[in-house]
């Protein structure tokens, strides 16, 4: 005769981190977190040539500036910035350009461009800094400053 008793096993259940409604949840918990991120980041501003060229010129602070040395680097800084502006705004490859150079370029190229004027005046300014004391070039420098932040101003789209 045969035994009709079979042995008593636990019931088996699945860990729920194995149950396939969790791993869609995972998997689409990823994918949202793959869009949401890429929508801020395509979303986020990209500053204007003007933007960036105004917020680096707010960093230079000629009015704490002590000793010439200081005062080259600020002039070095400030070409530099009108440089990259200058190239980021109308496509004119400057930043390879000396200072002279630049200046010639830009008066055979566009005579009548206004950043002739202000690099003329901040190349003639650079040659101050050899020879006058610290209270003049600090005035100067203030004011060069100025003149780049009006360019940058008068030069941007009024949209």
């Amino acid at each position: 005769m045969q035994n009709d008793l079979f042995d008593i096993y636990e019931f088996y259940e699945t860990p729920w981190y194995q149950e396939p409604w969790i791993v869609v949840l995972i998997a689409g918990a990823v994918i949202t977190a793959c869009f949401l991120g890429w929508y801020l980041l395509k979303r986020k501003k990209k500053l204007t040539p003007w933007d960036s060229a105004l917020t680096h010129l707010n960093h230079l602070k000629p009015e704490h500036f002590q000793c010439k040395e200081e005062f080259k680097q600020f002039y070095f800084k400030l070409t530099s910035i009108l440089k990259t502006y200058v190239d980021a705004r109308y496509g004119w490859y400057t930043n390879a350009k000396t200072d002279e150079e630049l200046i010639n370029w830009l008066e055979h190229e566009h005579p009548l461009h206004p950043c002739i004027t202000v690099m003329k005046m901040m190349i003639e300014n650079v040659l101050l800094i050899k020879f006058a004391n610290v209270d003049a070039i600090k005035s100067q420098a203030v004011q060069d400053k100025q003149a780049i932040i009006d360019l940058i101003n008068k030069t941007k789209p009024s949209s």
